[in-house]
């Protein structure tokens, strides 16, 4: 699975020699940006690495824009959310998505109020401010 932004750059197999004995292993290549048009799809797909794969995107969409990061990962954490899954996946998907989706302090307390408005209204507090504070 490759992340990286180069699309020609597919490295499908590794080759070695060592002592006159040859090593040739071929493997089917997976790149991320490949899904880049799938972005809505990705987000509403149950799988959790589709939404992963989303907040990929999402991360290299919004280098330069700090306010349409903030809303996607409003988006995501949101499905996040609504998917029924259990705490601990929950908190998994949800570290990797603010790991990937990092916000200038200003609009991380702002992200940080929407998600303690969020988990008032669902009454889901999977996440709460501490923990938020705690991963920054």
């Amino acid at each position: 699975m490759l992340a990286d932004d180069r699309p020609q750059w597919r490295p499908d197999r590794y080759e070695r020699q060592l002592w006159g004995c040859d090593l040739h292993l071929k493997f089917p290549v997976v790149k991320l940006l490949d899904d880049q048009g799938r972005l809505a799809e990705l987000e509403a797909d149950p799988n959790p690495f589709a939404l992963a794969t989303a907040a990929h995107l999402l991360a290299r969409a919004t280098r330069q824009d700090s306010q349409g990061r903030l809303a996607g990962k409003l988006a995501l954490t949101r499905r996040l959310y609504q998917r029924g899954w259990a705490k601990p996946e929950v908190l998994d998907l949800y570290e990797f998505i603010d790991w990937l989706l990092t916000l200038p302090e200003a609009l991380e307390d702002a992200f940080l109020d929407e998600m303690h408005d969020l988990e008032e209204s669902t009454n889901m507090r999977y996440i709460s401010s501490p923990a938020h504070i705690a991963l920054r």
